[in-house]
């Protein structure tokens, strides 16, 4: 299965909801609806690196994306999923 979603923070934590549950779930409910097998599907901040954009084709992060960022840093989800970590530091 694949998640179609933004490439920016909010897009990422909507993916990590569906992928590893909510944290607002009990554990065992978390688990019992998490997709683990789900698959980022979308463009990410580093496609614009690699020449398929341009700089101005990009939004500069708010305050408000960095706090969303600073929290999902913390989350264990992220710290394992290298992927999605690397698509949102490389943001910052």
């Amino acid at each position: 299965m694949f998640c179609l979603v933004d490439g920016d923070p909010y897009g990422m934590s909507i993916f990590g909801v569906y992928k590893y549950g909510s944290d607002k779930c009990a554990v065992i409910e978390r688990e019992r609806l998490a997709l683990p097998f789900l698959q980022f599907l979308g463009i990410s901040h580093a496609d614009f690196q690699t020449g398929i954009g341009d700089d101005e084709s990009v939004i500069a992060l708010t305050e408000r994306d960095q706090r969303k960022i600073d929290i999902m840093m913390e989350k264990e989800w992220v710290k394992n999923e290298p992927e999605i970590l690397y698509s949102i530091v490389f943001e910052i």
